[in-house]
């Protein structure tokens, strides 16, 4: 009896081992796997930190101004009229879905198609967009 409790003890105390030994080699990986990830947080902020200042230098209001002035010409650039300010309220809306193209117009059974959407007339600029047609 005292023979058989020895063993069970000693099985018991070689299955804990092991058992401890895996979970500390997995504890080691996660906190490598933990510092890579600081490594690249920091990277990531520090290449963050070189857009910032990158895009703080490209929407400089004195270097946009110059850009403008350089091509006014080459793109014949003009003030905006009040005239050509449109709302977004005036265009027709557009349907949700088309009916489905079963003639064989090239189009997909089930699926919306887009519709047409009159193009608004020449130089108008829609106030939310800022897109100049």
């Amino acid at each position: 009896m005292r023979r058989l409790l020895t063993i069970g003890a000693l099985a018991l105390f070689g299955v804990l081992s092991i058992g401890l030994y895996l979970l500390e080699s997995e504890v080691e990986q996660t906190r490598r796997q933990l510092a890579a990830l600081d490594v690249q947080l920091l990277e990531e902020q520090k290449n963050l930190q070189v857009l910032k200042a990158e895009w703080s230098y490209l929407n400089q209001p004195e270097r946009l101004q110059q850009l403008a002035v350089a091509y006014i010409e080459r793109f014949q650039l003009q003030p905006i009229a009040p005239s050509q300010i449109g709302r977004l309220a005036a265009l027709p809306m557009r349907p949700e879905t088309e009916p489905s193209s079963e003639d064989g117009q090239g189009g997909m059974v089930g699926l919306p198609r887009p519709a047409f959407k009159p193009a608004p007339p020449p130089g108008v600029v829609f106030a939310s967009s800022g897109v100049r047609q």
